[in-house]
């Protein structure tokens, strides 16, 4: 058994020309140690951990789900925003159709009184009347992407305010809450040319202005309701690119560490395997 152990000890340290094993190992080891370098350069260049496939798969395949979401948050958030427009829109021409119902009401009380003659009552109602026809114009003719917003015959409006199909992910909104009368809330046959029409028209017009704050009242209140699905969208928009930073990006800290460490390796692995090259030449001075 000694004899074969010492047999076997000094087939190990004999000298080969064919196959030097060491320089195979030492090339192994020299080639893993610059592709890590490649790979932490590679990562610092570009930003991101995962910046193929054979990386992380995994982590890619949960990294591209995020950003598929984060992107349709985005897009939702811009759903929002364009439903706020809208009603923006409208609330702008009823604040119009507000200062335009009050110089009504101001013509009204005007021709009520009996201080007033006939001939000056035919002025005031000229000036009522094309205001009236001013305010339906303007209901008739404010409109968002083509939709007719204050006719008085009202629209069904669905916003996709999330980035799921699901009722809680949707915001409804008729409407048909908004100048309910196509007629301009009953003023259209109104008329202060005679006192008791005056009159008359002073209580219609009260009646339509409390009718346009409530209008714009419901504007408001569903503009506030769009807000507040922006700030949740944002909310989970930013928490979302956040897990996902984690997941895809590079942390340079960790990846300029990775890049000295493959470097030292590399030149230390060179130099080795210079040396293990360089190892065969031995066999030349037995030769001679």
């Amino acid at each position: 058994m000694d004899g074969l152990g010492e047999r076997d000890f000094k087939e190990d340290m004999g000298l080969r020309v064919n196959t030097n094993t060491l320089s195979m190992a030492g090339q192994r080891v020299l080639g893993n140690s610059r592709q890590e370098k490649e790979r932490a350069l590679t990562r610092m260049s570009s930003g991101e951990r995962i910046y193929e496939a054979s990386q992380d798969p995994s982590g890619l395949a949960i990294s591209e789900k995020m950003k598929s979401q984060i992107r349709s948050m985005g897009q939702a958030e811009r759903n929002s925003q364009d439903a706020i427009s809208m009603f923006q829109v409208g609330e702008g021409a009823l604040s119009t159709i507000h200062d335009l119902s009050s110089r009504l009401r101001e013509l009204a009380l005007q021709s009520a009184t009996d201080t007033v003659g006939d001939g000056e009552r035919l002025m005031v109602e000229r000036e009522f009347q094309s205001l009236k026809q001013e305010i339906g114009r303007i209901s008739a003719s404010t409109d968002f992407n083509g939709r007719k917003l204050l006719d008085g015959n009202g629209q069904f409006y669905e916003m996709q305010v999330g980035i799921n199909n699901n009722q809680h992910e949707k915001i409804n909104y008729n409407m048909a809450h908004i100048l309910r009368k196509a007629d301009i809330f009953g003023a259209a046959s109104t008329s202060v040319a005679t006192k008791d029409g005056a009159q008359q028209a002073i209580n219609v017009v009260a009646n339509m202005i409390d009718e346009i704050s409530k209008s714009r009242s419901e504007i408001g209140s569903i503009t506030n309701r769009m807000q507040s699905a922006i700030q949740s969208v944002m909310i989970s928009r930013e928490n979302l690119s956040a897990a996902n930073s984690k997941i895809r990006d590079a942390d340079y800290a960790q990846e300029t560490a990775a890049s000295v460490r493959a470097g030292l390796l590399t030149d230390s692995g060179t130099a080795s395997l210079a040396a293990i090259n360089a190892s065969p030449s031995m066999v030349l001075r037995l030769v001679s």
